[in-house]
């Protein structure tokens, strides 16, 4: 896009390509051709899921349609649609993702949301959580300002 800066890139598993910057968000097929364009007030972080559908961190700008959550996560399709989606009552610092769990980091806690929307568990914490490392989609390693904790994720 002419005058535009996309800092944040995702690669698909079928070469197509996530382009973000603080505000859209395009999705170009394998041949570099734009499919779809998403506007948004503020993004505050993506990623991808199962390598194949975009998760972006929003702010919530649809209180009709998502409640009064300060923040949503949207997982969309190849084509642009959403296919699940989940409230977040606080901004969003980063996401991580695994298989098919997201864990969205808000600071001061970690939301684990599984590829339909739905919340698979919360942990809080009492210090700034700086980074989420998967193990695999059961086990996320924590890492906080002063100390670093190894969770196990239930799941469904």
């Amino acid at each position: 896009r002419e005058n535009e800066i996309f800092p944040s890139v995702w690669y698909m598993n079928d070469n197509s390509i996530l382009a973000l910057n603080s505000n859209m968000a395009i999705f170009l097929d394998k041949d570099r051709e734009e499919k779809w364009t998403k506007n948004f007030k503020k993004i505050y972080s993506s990623n991808i899921l199962l390598g194949k559908h975009p998760v972006v961190g929003v702010e919530n700008e649809n209180k009709t349609r998502y409640g009064n959550a300060d923040s949503v996560i949207i997982i969309y399709d190849g084509k642009g649609n959403e296919i699940a989606s989940c409230e977040i009552d606080s901004k969003i610092f980063n996401i991580q993702t695994c298989d098919d769990v997201i864990a969205v980091n808000t600071v001061r806690e970690v939301y684990f949301i599984n590829s339909k929307g739905k919340l698979l568990e919360k942990y809080g914490s009492k210090s700034d959580i700086l980074d989420i490392c998967f193990f695999n989609k059961d086990e996320v390693l924590v890492v906080c300002k002063n100390k670093m904790i190894i969770i196990n994720i239930e799941g469904d």
